[in-house]
């Protein structure tokens, strides 16, 4: 484990403990979600520490749906601050992937995108003649 990943978890283990020390202020049902105050709060904390950690590196933020896959993984462990600080250290360095199943990284969508593009240019030019 590089020393910047280690510093990164510590970081992100404190984030995580410092918010997880005032869950007694969040015990109330967020009527959108159906999840306890804590819980969005906790997930909040832990995107907004992700992310400053990520942008320092040059790296684009991560949505609350990668972070909420990290804290689902960590959901009933023992070890559940530890798990969830060492899933989001991970996405800060950008080990794991971060993009939903469905959705596929930005970088394969552009690359689709430009294929599809230079095949419907190549089927124009054939029609008009000019290839």
């Amino acid at each position: 484990m590089s020393e910047t990943f280690r510093r990164d978890l510590h970081e992100l283990k404190g984030a995580l403990l410092n918010a997880a020390a005032v869950r007694d202020q969040r015990n109330h049902f967020d009527t959108a979600t159906g999840e306890l105050g804590w819980v969005l709060y906790e997930r909040h904390v832990m995107l907004d520490a992700t992310n400053r950690l990520r942008a320092s590196r040059g790296l684009l933020p991560v949505d609350e749906d990668a972070i909420l896959r990290i804290e689902t993984s960590a959901s009933g462990h023992i070890d559940y601050i530890l798990k969830f600080a060492i899933g989001c250290a991970e996405l800060t360095h950008d080990l794991i992937d971060h993009h939903r199943a469905d959705t596929p990284p930005l970088s394969t969508a552009i690359r689709r995108s430009l294929e599809e593009r230079r095949h419907h240019q190549g089927s124009t030019t054939r029609r008009s003649g000019t290839a």
